[in-house]
């Protein structure tokens, strides 16, 4: 049967109700899953766990140029968003390709221990009650899905220590520290050209690095030579390159205007800190809910096309009726 939007990318449990969830398993295999209001209640506090997190990126938006000022480089406030968003870039493939080899539970846990750090160090000693409770909340949350991360320690262990070491060594190291390397000259680069002149030798040294890594990652994700590519650039000729461009017009888009909100009320009405960062509060509740119904529409109908579609019509739709009914002054 051939594969398209419909197929279902998970099997329907069993109907029968006399079946004992040990029927069908192997002496090696565990059990599945079972779901029911516990389940439920778990997910519920994962989902809230989410929510803390989101509402943290927002209080940051609503506050980064507050805490730039603190810190007399007012002018570099939106870097710190900027900063942001290229370390997601960098960081979201590594975790998804330590996630393969370790699991899913350990990255996911380190994640959450880095990031506390990063929290204390960088003296916001407000957001460590809230990021503290946030890793509470998804580690607790993750209760029911530890079978499966001992499923895949389990397949770890019966998996020849040779092939495992193979596929460790086949990991895009090259690739990795390319980008990085380029990601960090280009944030150097614009931390320091305000203080140095275009000319100067260290500014000059700092662009020729960036350049340099950026064609050899080229050159390296173009090229795979046994590694698995961190991100293979052979998809950009098929129609996974058109749906990234698309997500990435879609999602700059979305975040450029909203992280905008802020600053506008602020210098331009005159709110505080606290009224403007409450405007942007509707845009994390509507991810929120609006991936819930999207996820329940897209179980119950087994199509994404017209959904996607649809929410797209909308959201250009909305913005057209704002900028119409726009009544401050730009």
């Amino acid at each position: 049967m051939s594969t398209n939007e419909r197929t279902p990318l998970l099997g329907k449990p069993a109907s029968a109700p006399a079946e004992h969830p040990l029927d069908g398993c192997t002496k090696n295999e565990p059990p599945a899953a079972q779901t029911g209001k516990r389940f439920t209640l778990w997910q519920m506090a994962a989902f809230f766990g989410i929510m803390l997190a989101r509402a943290d990126t927002s209080l940051v938006w609503a506050t980064h140029e507050t805490v730039a000022s603190h810190f007399d480089n007012l002018d570099n406030s939106s870097w710190m968003m900027t900063s942001f968003a290229i370390g997601c870039c960098v960081t979201y493939p590594l975790y998804g390709r330590l996630s393969d080899d370790y699991g899913r539970l350990r990255p996911l846990i380190a994640g959450y221990v880095l990031f506390c750090i990063g929290v204390t160090l960088w003296s916001f000693l407000g957001q460590v009650p809230i990021a503290t409770t946030c890793c509470i909340i998804m580690t607790r949350g993750l209760r029911n899905f530890l079978s499966e991360a001992e499923r895949d320690k389990n397949s770890q262990m019966e998996e020849p220590r040779g092939e495992h070491q193979k596929r460790l060594l086949s990991f895009d190291y090259p690739g990795a520290v390319t980008l990085a390397i380029w990601v960090t000259s280009f944030l150097v680069v614009i931390d320091v050209q305000a203080g140095l002149s275009w000319t100067d030798p260290l500014l000059l040294s700092l662009i020729i690095i960036g350049i340099i890594s950026f064609l050899v990652f080229l050159v390296l994700e173009t090229y795979s030579g046994g590694r698995e590519l961190l991100i293979p650039l052979s998809l950009v000729k098929t129609e996974v390159g058109a749906f990234c461009l698309g997500q990435l017009l879609l999602v700059g888009s979305c975040q450029g205007f909203v992280s905008q909100i802020v600053p506008y009320f602020i210098n331009s009405r005159g709110s505080s800190d606290a009224e403007a960062g409450w405007l942007i509060v509707p845009v994390s509740i509507g991810n929120a809910v609006g991936s819930l119904v999207a996820g329940r529409v897209l179980k119950r109908s087994g199509s994404y096309k017209k959904l996607s579609l649809t929410s797209l019509f909308l959201s250009i739709a909305i913005t057209v009726v704002i900028l119409v009914q726009w009544s401050y002054p730009m």
